[in-house]
């Protein structure tokens, strides 16, 4: 990406933690940036391309805490994780809200061996994502503090475990 093209999904990204995390539109995004809507065109192909934008700058951001933290157990991570959340719930909530690409696999697999596992299936990655979306709500809703939430990270292990150990679909209908 470009250095302008970060710093449209920096202003993005900042218009999501204002507003506690729905999706600004592009016209916020271009006032933020000091663009007309169109000119932020030139730099996305689209708003699913803004919004990526900002999940790979969470998911750096989250990175980087889990390897400042160096925890020594996947379990160490999820408390990291957890901690995370509760001061990033805004874009948590923006990280999730799409499916996830190649290039948000990778960040994740990244933080998955920093806290001191081992790499997942992107489809596993895709699910944990959308497993994770409630979190924010935990948090607002029903006062989650790290260790709750740390526990509702940690059961998410079971649905995990049972679809890595079922076949793809292609092969269930071949």
């Amino acid at each position: 990406m470009s250095e302008r093209s970060n710093e449209i999904a920096a202003a993005a990204m900042e218009l999501i933690i204002e507003s506690g995390g729905p999706l600004p539109t592009v016209r916020q995004i271009a006032a933020r940036s000091f663009l007309s809507p169109a000119a932020i065109y030139v730099h996305f192909p689209n708003f699913d391309a803004i919004v990526e934008s900002v999940r790979v700058l969470a998911l750096e951001s989250l990175l980087g805490v889990i390897e400042e933290a160096e925890p020594a157990s996947p379990r160490d991570g999820l408390a990291t994780l957890a901690q995370w959340i509760i001061d990033n719930p805004a874009l948590t909530v923006a990280s999730t809200t799409a499916c996830v690409t190649d290039e948000c696999a990778k960040l994740f697999n990244a933080c998955l061996v920093a806290s001191g596992g081992d790499e997942a299936d992107p489809r596993l990655i895709r699910l944990a994502v959308q497993l994770c979306a409630p979190a924010p709500m935990l948090i607002d809703e029903f006062g989650y503090g790290p260790e709750q939430l740390e526990s509702y990270l940690a059961s998410l292990g079971g649905p995990l475990s049972m679809v890595s150990a079922q076949p793809p679909i292609e092969v269930i209908h071949a």
